[in-house]
């Protein structure tokens, strides 16, 4: 039985969902892996540089938006663990 990592399974699926040819048996698992990274890197790059240029901030203050954003999602995340 040959080992397949889940996230080429699912990538193949969904390539043959949309119409696409299916690399499932003859990929290299880093182009795949780097190329949909890719993508989807440089879209939240061009995503957080459009708010960060909406709200005025520099990259210092961005930086600690994005830290206290952080804080305030686990403590959201944490309580409603504790309270469920």
């Amino acid at each position: 039985m040959v080992h397949i990592p889940i996230h080429t399974f699912i990538h193949s699926v969904l390539r043959k969902f949309v119409g696409e040819k299916s690399d499932f048996d003859y990929h290299d698992k880093n182009e795949v892996y780097n190329l949909d990274t890719m993508k989807i890197i440089e879209w939240h790059k061009r995503y957080n540089e459009s708010w960060q240029r909406k709200l005025g901030l520099t990259d210092y203050q961005f930086l600690w938006l994005a830290f206290f954003k952080g804080i305030l999602v686990t403590v959201i995340v944490y309580l409603l663990v504790c309270i469920f």
